[in-house]
Protein backbone atom coordinates (compact mmCIF):
# COMPACT_ATOMS: atom_id res chain seq x y z
CA UNK A 1 0.00 0.00 0.00
CA UNK A 2 1.57 3.66 -1.10
CA UNK A 3 2.32 6.01 1.79
CA UNK A 4 -0.42 8.39 0.45
CA UNK A 5 -3.22 5.57 1.05
CA UNK A 6 -2.47 4.70 4.45
CA UNK A 7 -2.10 8.29 5.74
CA UNK A 8 -5.59 9.29 3.37
CA UNK A 9 -7.45 5.94 5.18
CA UNK A 10 -6.05 7.47 8.80
CA UNK A 11 -7.56 10.18 7.96
CA UNK A 12 -11.03 9.11 6.91
CA UNK A 13 -11.23 7.15 9.78
CA UNK A 14 -10.79 10.55 12.17
CA UNK A 15 -13.24 12.36 9.73
CA UNK A 16 -15.84 8.86 10.71
CA UNK A 17 -15.23 9.83 14.56
CA UNK A 18 -14.86 13.96 15.03
CA UNK A 19 -16.64 15.59 11.72
CA UNK A 20 -20.18 15.25 12.33
CA UNK A 21 -19.90 16.29 15.93
CA UNK A 22 -17.38 18.96 15.40
CA UNK A 23 -19.51 20.79 12.61
CA UNK A 24 -22.29 21.75 15.07
CA UNK A 25 -20.08 24.28 16.66
CA UNK A 26 -16.65 24.67 14.89
CA UNK A 27 -15.32 25.19 11.75
CA UNK A 28 -12.41 22.77 11.18
CA UNK A 29 -9.42 22.15 9.09
CA UNK A 30 -7.18 19.40 7.89
CA UNK A 31 -3.19 20.55 7.40
CA UNK A 32 -0.91 18.35 5.82
CA UNK A 33 2.96 18.43 6.47
CA UNK A 34 5.35 16.21 4.86
CA UNK A 35 8.85 15.90 5.63
CA UNK A 36 11.96 16.48 2.44
CA UNK A 37 12.23 12.68 2.04
CA UNK A 38 8.24 12.35 2.22
CA UNK A 39 8.50 9.65 4.74
CA UNK A 40 7.20 11.37 7.12
CA UNK A 41 4.04 12.87 7.26
CA UNK A 42 2.31 15.65 10.07
CA UNK A 43 -1.98 15.53 9.79
CA UNK A 44 -3.17 18.31 12.35
CA UNK A 45 -7.01 18.72 12.97
CA UNK A 46 -7.63 21.88 14.09
CA UNK A 47 -11.45 23.28 15.32
CA UNK A 48 -12.36 27.11 15.75
CA UNK A 49 -15.32 27.30 17.94
CA UNK A 50 -18.15 29.12 16.67
CA UNK A 51 -18.73 32.20 18.51
CA UNK A 52 -22.55 33.08 19.60
CA UNK A 53 -24.16 36.36 17.74
CA UNK A 54 -23.66 38.44 20.58
CA UNK A 55 -20.47 36.94 21.73
CA UNK A 56 -17.52 39.07 21.99
CA UNK A 57 -14.78 37.06 23.12
CA UNK A 58 -12.33 35.87 20.28
CA UNK A 59 -12.79 32.50 19.48
CA UNK A 60 -9.20 30.57 19.94
CA UNK A 61 -8.01 27.59 17.78
CA UNK A 62 -7.85 23.58 19.05
CA UNK A 63 -5.22 21.60 17.56
CA UNK A 64 -7.78 18.48 18.38
CA UNK A 65 -5.63 15.68 16.97
CA UNK A 66 -2.10 15.58 15.68
CA UNK A 67 -1.03 12.43 13.63
CA UNK A 68 2.72 11.56 12.84
CA UNK A 69 3.33 9.31 10.01
CA UNK A 70 6.72 7.43 10.33
CA UNK A 71 6.35 5.39 7.06
CA UNK A 72 9.92 3.68 7.14
CA UNK A 73 9.34 2.61 10.74
CA UNK A 74 5.40 1.90 9.78
CA UNK A 75 4.49 3.18 13.37
CA UNK A 76 1.62 6.09 13.71
CA UNK A 77 2.28 8.68 16.63
CA UNK A 78 0.07 10.56 18.28
CA UNK A 79 1.58 13.63 20.26
CA UNK A 80 -1.55 15.35 20.42
CA UNK A 81 -5.24 14.23 21.14
CA UNK A 82 -7.86 17.21 22.86
CA UNK A 83 -10.98 17.46 22.15
CA UNK A 84 -13.26 20.84 22.51
CA UNK A 85 -14.82 21.46 26.13
CA UNK A 86 -18.29 20.60 24.43
CA UNK A 87 -16.84 17.19 23.54
CA UNK A 88 -15.35 16.27 26.49
CA UNK A 89 -16.49 12.80 28.84
CA UNK A 90 -18.74 11.64 25.12
CA UNK A 91 -15.47 9.15 25.14
CA UNK A 92 -14.71 10.82 21.95
CA UNK A 93 -10.99 10.42 22.36
CA UNK A 94 -10.91 6.92 22.97
CA UNK A 95 -12.77 5.98 20.26
CA UNK A 96 -10.87 8.12 18.07
CA UNK A 97 -7.93 6.59 19.47
CA UNK A 98 -9.09 3.13 19.18
CA UNK A 99 -10.86 3.75 15.48
CA UNK A 100 -7.45 5.05 14.34
CA UNK A 101 -5.74 1.77 15.86
CA UNK A 102 -7.97 -0.81 14.20
CA UNK A 103 -7.04 1.49 10.73
CA UNK A 104 -3.58 1.28 11.67
CA UNK A 105 -3.61 -2.48 12.38
CA UNK A 106 -4.99 -3.39 9.25
CA UNK A 107 -2.55 -1.50 7.60
CA UNK A 108 0.07 -3.56 9.53
CA UNK A 109 1.16 0.46 11.34
CA UNK A 110 1.85 0.23 15.25
CA UNK A 111 0.24 3.14 17.08
CA UNK A 112 1.38 5.35 19.48
CA UNK A 113 0.14 7.93 21.74
CA UNK A 114 3.11 10.20 22.94
CA UNK A 115 4.55 13.30 25.48
CA UNK A 116 1.21 11.99 27.34
CA UNK A 117 0.41 13.86 30.80
CA UNK A 118 0.88 11.79 33.92
CA UNK A 119 -3.07 11.21 34.27
CA UNK A 120 -3.70 10.10 30.65
CA UNK A 121 -0.77 8.18 30.99
CA UNK A 122 -1.74 6.20 33.95
CA UNK A 123 -5.54 6.13 32.48
CA UNK A 124 -3.88 3.86 29.33
CA UNK A 125 -1.82 1.85 31.22
CA UNK A 126 -4.64 1.03 33.59
CA UNK A 127 -6.32 -0.01 29.97
CA UNK A 128 -3.57 -2.02 28.94
CA UNK A 129 -1.53 0.08 26.72
CA UNK A 130 1.89 -1.33 26.35
CA UNK A 131 4.52 0.97 28.05
CA UNK A 132 7.23 2.17 26.12
CA UNK A 133 8.44 5.46 28.28
CA UNK A 134 7.67 7.25 31.21
CA UNK A 135 5.20 9.69 28.50
CA UNK A 136 4.63 7.39 25.51
CA UNK A 137 2.40 3.89 25.21
CA UNK A 138 1.71 1.83 22.73
CA UNK A 139 -1.93 0.95 21.85
CA UNK A 140 -2.33 -2.99 20.65
CA UNK A 141 -5.73 -4.83 20.41
CA UNK A 142 -5.20 -5.86 24.45
CA UNK A 143 -5.88 -2.08 24.99
CA UNK A 144 -9.28 -1.48 26.40
CA UNK A 145 -10.31 2.20 24.60
CA UNK A 146 -14.30 0.87 24.15
CA UNK A 147 -15.15 0.53 28.03
CA UNK A 148 -15.97 3.15 30.62
CA UNK A 149 -14.31 1.46 33.58
CA UNK A 150 -12.06 4.30 35.48
CA UNK A 151 -13.22 7.03 33.00
CA UNK A 152 -15.11 10.22 34.59
CA UNK A 153 -18.58 10.59 33.59
CA UNK A 154 -20.97 13.32 33.52
CA UNK A 155 -23.61 13.30 35.58
CA UNK A 156 -26.26 16.32 36.25
CA UNK A 157 -23.71 19.07 34.98
CA UNK A 158 -20.61 17.46 36.87
CA UNK A 159 -17.94 15.14 36.06
CA UNK A 160 -18.36 12.02 38.98
CA UNK A 161 -16.52 8.50 38.94
CA UNK A 162 -18.92 5.55 37.68
CA UNK A 163 -20.61 3.87 41.07
CA UNK A 164 -20.03 0.08 41.72
CA UNK A 165 -23.06 -1.13 40.36
CA UNK A 166 -21.67 0.12 36.94
CA UNK A 167 -18.47 -1.55 36.92
CA UNK A 168 -20.72 -4.76 38.31
CA UNK A 169 -22.62 -4.59 35.52
CA UNK A 170 -19.91 -5.05 33.28
CA UNK A 171 -19.05 -8.38 34.02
Amino acid sequence: MQRHDVESRIQQTIQDQLDDRLSLKHTFRYDHAYAEDRDRMKLDLFAVERPAPESHHTPQTILVIRVIFLHELKEIQIPNIFMPEDMRYDRLGKRTLKAIFDTANALSYELFVTDLTGSFYERLVKRRALQVSQDCVQITADTDLTSDVGSPKVGLGKVSSPSIFDLLQQD
